[in-house]
């Protein structure tokens, strides 16, 4: 943890405190109970899937049975303490908790880098298969891609706007 209070704005360039600072956009990867019992995080515990309003929009994803994360068959959902977005996406169990980062070979394939650009959160269409396709960790990586895209969007939405009124 680095022991200052301020940020220096990207856009502005001004020097900002970093409380009732809001994040557009944030994402937990099977977060668990287990490992903050293990890491002696008691404090943690009952604050881990509550998302504050200091976050817009979140998706939480967890992995059923998951040993690392302590999760049972239906894992405990993220929630809302106030105004936030929260999306639950139960990924398959074949996924690994500790290999759930590993997505560049998605990018480096064409057919599933375009099943990623066209996936969306209604979309029911089931990732590529076949021989010399490997879609290991697609429904994340297309969920948060899609999740990333919209929220860069609104952002510059959001700042073309203000342009405007000045």
């Amino acid at each position: 943890m680095l022991p200052r209070t301020s940020i220096r704005d990207p856009r502005t360039g001004n020097t900002r405190p970093v409380k009732g600072l809001t994040v557009d956009y944030a994402a937990a990867l099977a977060t668990g109970k287990l490992p903050r019992i293990f890491l002696g995080q008691w404090e943690m515990i009952a604050r881990l899937r509550r998302i504050p309003d200091t976050v817009v929009d979140f998706t939480g994803f967890s992995i059923p049975w998951d040993p690392v994360a302590g999760t049972l068959g239906d894992p405990e959902p993220y929630a809302a303490i106030g105004t936030a977005r929260v999306r639950n996406v139960t990924l398959p169990t074949r996924y690994s908790h500790v290999g759930l980062p590993d997505t560049l070979h998605l990018a480096t394939q064409e057919v599933t880098r375009r099943w990623i650009e066209a996936w969306s959160p209604e979309d029911a269409s089931l990732p590529p298969e076949g021989d010399g396709i490997d879609a290991t960790n697609i429904v994340h990586a297309a969920d948060i891609w899609y999740s990333v895209k919209e929220n860069w969007c609104r952002s510059a939405q959001r700042v073309l706007a203000a342009r405007e009124l000045h």
